[in-house]
């Protein structure tokens, strides 16, 4: 089995190399006019081949707010948003997915005590507590997927909770991509709004979850 995972971490490697290269978008992502005529111009195998490289850029640490900022610059708001949050969610599953297979076993034999307390933590309404997570304009979300499948954290869960939690900021930057685009000050302030009610949001279902939690202890007592 050490060989297919050594095999495998090449071949991704590779395709990421290869659709990363091959993505022209990278080097005109301040130019409006020729995103803009891009788009207007996709096919099929373009908007395939754009889906590609950002869910691969994804999965090596892009941060999702560039993706976000990039499809509403690309797209508009609203189709920007749709895409970005699609891409997001594709690269979080796929790097669940590849964290549970490439590094599970050893996370659980280099960090066996730690990774018994993070996964005990995790595995506990890990659907608010991933929801939160992403809500809240801190961490890595690389980090966060890498994490969740090494430790085997419930995949439906983590990926539905990410995916909601996701859109908020999705939109956010969508918002002032399309704000860039077409030079709209209006677009960047309310994105700014939203970053600070999301951010509110997130803190406050936090607080909220800390508050029920000690006094449910507190009645257990």
């Amino acid at each position: 089995m050490s060989w297919l995972k050594k095999f495998s971490v090449v071949a991704f490697l590779a395709l990421a190399w290869m659709l990363t290269q091959s993505w022209p978008v990278l080097e005109h992502l301040t130019d409006s006019t020729w995103l803009s005529q891009y788009a207007k111009s996709a096919g099929g195998w373009t908007i395939l081949a754009s889906v590609g490289a950002m869910t691969v850029l994804l999965c090596i640490g892009l941060p999702r707010q560039v993706v976000g900022f990039v499809c509403g610059l690309w797209m508009g708001t609203a189709m920007g948003m749709a895409l970005a949050t699609f891409v997001s969610g594709l690269a979080c599953a796929l790097t669940y997915a590849l964290a549970r297979f490439w590094l599970s076993d050893w996370i659980a034999h280099r960090y066996s005590r730690r990774a018994e307390s993070w996964q005990r933590w995790l595995t506990t309404d890990t659907f608010f507590k991933v929801l939160v997570i992403r809500l809240l304009p801190v961490g890595s979300n690389l980090v966060t997927n890498l994490l969740a499948g090494s430790l085997r954290v419930p995949p439906v869960a983590f990926v539905t909770a990410s995916v909601i939690g996701y859109v908020p900021q999705t939109l956010i930057f969508a918002l002032a991509g399309q704000g860039i685009a077409i030079s709209s000050g209006g677009h960047l302030v309310a994105s700014l709004v939203l970053f600070a009610l999301a951010t509110a949001v997130g803190i406050f279902l936090a607080r909220r979850r800390h508050d029920v939690t000690e006094q449910v202890s507190d009645a257990k007592v």
